[in-house]
């Protein structure tokens, strides 16, 4: 069980001064058994500057505070179950074209999504079904609500964990590409 001080927002709002230098957060499935409120009030107390990972139904707690979530959950599968299969094209892309408008609402400059374990797919086929599945997500990017706030960009590793291709999505380029790094 993790726990932190008992410190009300009210009690202090003047956060711990810093530098500026480093801006930290913290991801909200590390302190998932402590209320959001609370995280988010000492988190500001101490000098983070955001509470990531959340799901969009959290996306506007972070701001209560002073905090941003840089990092969100958006609907863009899992780890094992994402875009190198294209049978999960349409359930990623209905999640994204949901929660993208809301993100962008709550300041939220990126949302996460995952290339998806091999099971037995080649690289070559894993890195070109995911491509085709961040072109579909990008074009929802571009439409619904981006404008005014950083740009939508994510970083895509493929073969998870192998560190093989580099696949990257963003909507000031045309394109999504990937880049072999072997």
């Amino acid at each position: 069980m993790v726990s932190v001080p008992s410190l009300s927002w009210s009690e202090q709002t003047t956060p711990t001064p810093r530098k500026g230098n480093i801006k930290q957060s913290v991801s909200r499935w590390c302190y998932k058994d402590i209320p959001l409120d609370k995280l988010c009030a000492y988190s500001a107390q101490i000098g983070c500057k955001g509470i990531d990972l959340l799901g969009p139904e959290d996306y506007e707690v972070p701001r209560r505070y002073g905090l941003i979530c840089s990092m969100a959950y958006g609907g863009g599968g899992d780890i094992p179950n994402a875009l190198n299969r294209v049978e999960n094209h349409a359930k990623i892309e209905g999640a994204l074209r949901k929660n993208i408008p809301l993100a962008a609402k709550a300041g939220i400059p990126n949302l996460i999504t995952f290339s998806g374990n091999r099971a037995g797919m080649s690289d070559e086929e894993g890195a070109k079904n995911t491509i085709i599945g961040l072109n579909r997500i990008k074009k929802i990017a571009e439409d619904k609500g981006r404008a005014g706030t950083p740009d939508f960009a994510a970083v895509f590793w493929y073969p998870p964990r192998d560190g093989d291709y580099k696949i990257t999505i963003s909507t000031s380029r045309p394109e999504v590409f990937y880049v072999a790094i072997r």
